[in-house]
């Protein structure tokens, strides 16, 4: 009986595929070995050759752009051009924040990357945004000492001098140890009037979409 079974899915695939079947199966033997799970894993595979004779040729394509797309991530680009001497403050990174450093620059653009050049850039990176998290953490907390003076030192909220200070310090030490002009009283004050107005028209938008969402559940 197995013999037979094997026989008439042998010729039933073979029917699927198109090919002849000598002697052909008769209507009634289909109907009684019709097997949907051998038609489904028949229909599987056509679509799985179908699948590869249309991708093989982009995969070949991804494949090459890929190699070359790496061959140009480990050559060192050319520096970002910055002032000379470098100037804290004069633009704003990507996410909106005050620069507090130069950008690491790569020392032999056109060249291979090695792994201690990497890493060396790696850490710079690092300290720019430590630098850039800490110049505008100071911005804020003075910010927010002009809107409230008697927050400065409030016990429970850090407190904001202490922080400050902290932050400060660290940015000192950074500018000094490569001969960096700090940022002057004036150019922090315009910076906070700067964030403050910023601030105060976040929160008029804020409350103005509140109410606009009000006025449409009305």
């Amino acid at each position: 009986m197995n013999n037979v079974m094997d026989e008439l899915k042998r010729k039933q695939l073979a029917r699927l595929k198109g090919e002849l079947i000598d002697p052909p199966i008769a209507e009634s033997a289909l109907e009684f070995v019709a097997d949907p799970e051998l038609d489904a894993a028949y229909a599987r595979y056509c679509e799985d050759q179908k699948y590869w004779e249309r991708e093989v040729k982009p995969r070949e394509l991804w494949e090459r752009e890929r190699r070359e797309l790496m061959q140009q991530i480990n050559i060192q680009p050319e520096s970002e051009a910055e002032p000379e001497p470098f100037v804290v403050g004069h633009r704003r990174n990507d996410y909106g924040e005050l620069v507090a450093l130069p950008a690491p620059k790569w020392p032999n653009p056109g060249e291979p990357k090695t792994p201690e050049i990497s890493r060396a850039h790696f850490k710079e990176e690092l300290l720019l945004d430590d630098a850039n998290r800490s110049l505008n953490d100071c911005v804020r907390w003075l910010a927010a000492k002009l809107r409230d003076p008697e927050s400065w030192e409030h016990e429970f909220s850090g407190p904001p001098s202490k922080l400050y200070d902290t932050a400060w310090s660290f940015l000192m030490g950074t500018w000094r140890g490569r001969c960096i002009e700090p940022p002057t009283d004036n150019e922090m004050m315009q910076w906070v009037r700067e964030y403050n107005v910023a601030l105060k028209n976040r929160r008029a938008k804020g409350v103005a979409c509140k109410e606009d969402s009000k006025s449409l559940s009305d």
